[in-house]
């Protein structure tokens, strides 16, 4: 698999709790903007005669642009794929309803490890919760699942 880094602006410290928080702007019409979405997409040529990697990438950024409007980080991967990066949710669902790619057929999906966050808890007394205690009240924060470790 491809080496793929982000490297956030920002470094968590002690007091900041880390998780991924879901800037809101007038793009967003979800009723809930503190549900996450996936951010970090997979573009890949459903088409074996013709790869991504073909293409020119000012044409690919240029079909990306057009359409989807902004875009924030788009990559080709050395395995032909193309990687793109986007801060709404809007933006993201046109990024995986895309069918095709300047004349190349598509395929889009969330990228499996960049789109989740894992981290340590540790709290003596929230062993006293049960699980969907937690994860209601980690809701906000992007949490989706958990697991207490018991030593």
């Amino acid at each position: 698999m491809d080496d793929i880094s982000h490297t956030p602006t920002t470094r968590p410290n002690r007091q900041q709790n880390i998780g991924t928080k879901i800037d809101t702007n007038s793009d967003s019409n979800s009723e809930n903007d503190s549900i996450t979405f996936p951010q970090y997409i997979i573009i890949e040529s459903t088409d074996k005669q013709r790869p991504l990697a073909q293409l020119s990438p000012i044409l690919t950024y240029t079909a990306l642009s057009a359409a989807v409007a902004a875009l924030t980080s788009v990559k080709t991967l050395r395995s032909c794929l193309i990687l793109v990066y986007t801060t709404t949710k809007i933006y993201t669902e046109k990024l995986l309803n895309l069918a095709e790619l300047a004349g190349v057929p598509v395929k889009a999906t969330p990228y499996r490890s960049l789109n989740t966050l894992k981290g340590v808890i540790r709290c003596a007394e929230l062993k006293k919760c049960s699980h969907d205690e937690l994860l209601e009240n980690l809701k906000s924060q992007g949490v989706t699942d958990h697991y207490n470790i018991s030593v």
